[in-house]
């Protein structure tokens, strides 16, 4: 539920909760008229969507439940896949780490 004087922001599904008032000369506010009447959008929900995407800190789509459990499946079939066939040897990255941490590093 926003609270009295909150606008909620379709394009990002959230509720803005500041206000910010510009002063545009007519190019940039006609660029932005006819983007929106391209979208379907209001000129302030074009200009919000543009500075969001110039200066918000980016947050995950919100995904539906089967969306998230596509997702899910697409991720599992890479689990091991990294792993399989690398020949990793354990004792021989031992071996290397002690030695490394023996040595000081110093030049004689």
């Amino acid at each position: 539920m926003s609270e009295a004087g909150d606008h909620y922001c379709p394009v990002y599904n959230d509720t803005m909760k500041q206000i910010l008032s510009l002063n545009l000369n007519e190019e940039v506010f006609d660029a932005i008229r006819r983007r929106a009447e391209a979208s379907g959008l209001s000129p302030a929900e074009v200009a919000a969507e543009s500075l969001h995407r110039e200066f918000a800190v980016s947050r995950p789509p919100v995904l539906s439940e089967a969306e998230r459990e596509a997702m899910f499946q697409r991720m599992k079939r890479h689990i091991g896949a990294v792993a399989q066939g690398t020949g990793c040897d354990n004792e021989q990255i031992d071996a290397d780490l002690a030695r490394s941490y023996g040595d000081n590093h110093e030049v004689e």
